[in-house]
Protein backbone atom coordinates (compact mmCIF):
# COMPACT_ATOMS: atom_id res chain seq x y z
CA UNK A 1 0.00 0.00 0.00
CA UNK A 2 2.84 2.37 0.77
CA UNK A 3 4.33 1.79 -2.67
CA UNK A 4 1.08 2.77 -4.34
CA UNK A 5 0.81 5.93 -2.26
CA UNK A 6 4.42 6.81 -3.04
CA UNK A 7 3.77 6.31 -6.76
CA UNK A 8 0.66 8.49 -6.64
CA UNK A 9 2.58 11.18 -4.77
CA UNK A 10 5.40 11.11 -7.31
CA UNK A 11 3.03 11.35 -10.29
CA UNK A 12 1.26 14.31 -8.67
CA UNK A 13 4.61 16.03 -8.15
CA UNK A 14 5.56 15.41 -11.77
CA UNK A 15 2.28 16.92 -12.93
CA UNK A 16 2.82 20.04 -10.80
CA UNK A 17 6.37 20.44 -12.10
CA UNK A 18 5.25 20.08 -15.71
CA UNK A 19 2.41 22.56 -15.28
CA UNK A 20 4.62 25.11 -13.54
CA UNK A 21 7.29 25.23 -16.25
CA UNK A 22 5.32 27.20 -18.82
CA UNK A 23 7.09 30.29 -20.06
CA UNK A 24 5.83 33.72 -19.38
CA UNK A 25 5.08 36.07 -22.26
CA UNK A 26 8.20 38.07 -21.47
CA UNK A 27 10.39 34.97 -21.72
CA UNK A 28 8.72 33.96 -24.98
CA UNK A 29 9.35 37.39 -26.46
CA UNK A 30 13.04 37.19 -25.49
CA UNK A 31 13.34 33.77 -27.10
CA UNK A 32 11.71 34.99 -30.30
CA UNK A 33 14.18 37.87 -30.47
CA UNK A 34 17.12 35.43 -30.77
CA UNK A 35 17.95 35.10 -34.46
CA UNK A 36 17.58 31.64 -35.81
CA UNK A 37 20.81 30.24 -37.19
CA UNK A 38 19.28 27.03 -38.48
CA UNK A 39 17.25 27.95 -41.47
CA UNK A 40 15.97 25.34 -43.81
CA UNK A 41 17.17 26.44 -47.19
CA UNK A 42 16.65 24.16 -50.11
CA UNK A 43 19.72 24.25 -52.30
CA UNK A 44 18.52 24.08 -55.85
CA UNK A 45 20.98 23.07 -58.56
CA UNK A 46 20.02 23.85 -62.08
CA UNK A 47 19.56 21.01 -64.52
CA UNK A 48 22.29 22.41 -66.77
CA UNK A 49 24.93 22.30 -64.06
CA UNK A 50 23.78 18.87 -62.90
CA UNK A 51 24.10 17.48 -66.42
CA UNK A 52 27.51 19.08 -66.91
CA UNK A 53 28.77 17.51 -63.66
CA UNK A 54 27.43 14.11 -64.70
CA UNK A 55 29.01 14.45 -68.14
CA UNK A 56 32.35 15.42 -66.59
CA UNK A 57 32.33 12.41 -64.31
CA UNK A 58 31.41 10.11 -67.20
CA UNK A 59 34.23 11.61 -69.28
CA UNK A 60 36.78 11.07 -66.49
CA UNK A 61 35.70 7.46 -66.03
CA UNK A 62 35.92 6.84 -69.78
CA UNK A 63 39.39 8.38 -70.02
CA UNK A 64 40.59 6.30 -67.05
CA UNK A 65 39.28 3.07 -68.55
CA UNK A 66 40.82 3.91 -71.93
CA UNK A 67 44.20 4.73 -70.39
CA UNK A 68 44.20 1.52 -68.34
CA UNK A 69 43.53 -0.52 -71.46
CA UNK A 70 46.31 1.23 -73.39
CA UNK A 71 48.94 0.96 -70.67
CA UNK A 72 48.70 -2.71 -69.80
CA UNK A 73 52.24 -4.00 -69.47
CA UNK A 74 53.12 -7.61 -70.06
CA UNK A 75 55.14 -9.53 -67.47
CA UNK A 76 58.26 -9.50 -69.63
CA UNK A 77 58.09 -5.74 -70.09
CA UNK A 78 57.62 -5.35 -66.35
CA UNK A 79 60.78 -7.33 -65.61
CA UNK A 80 62.75 -5.32 -68.17
CA UNK A 81 61.60 -2.05 -66.62
CA UNK A 82 62.54 -3.30 -63.15
CA UNK A 83 66.00 -4.46 -64.16
CA UNK A 84 66.67 -1.30 -66.18
CA UNK A 85 65.66 0.89 -63.25
CA UNK A 86 67.87 -0.89 -60.71
CA UNK A 87 70.70 -1.73 -63.13
CA UNK A 88 73.09 0.72 -61.47
CA UNK A 89 72.99 -1.34 -58.27
CA UNK A 90 74.59 -4.38 -59.89
CA UNK A 91 77.90 -2.49 -60.14
CA UNK A 92 77.90 -1.90 -56.38
CA UNK A 93 77.37 -5.52 -55.44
Amino acid sequence: MEKEQWILKQTEQVNTVINSTFLSEDQRAKLKMIPSKNRNKATIISLKSLLSIAAGIALLVTINIYSIQKTTVSENQHEQLYTAYFDYLTELV
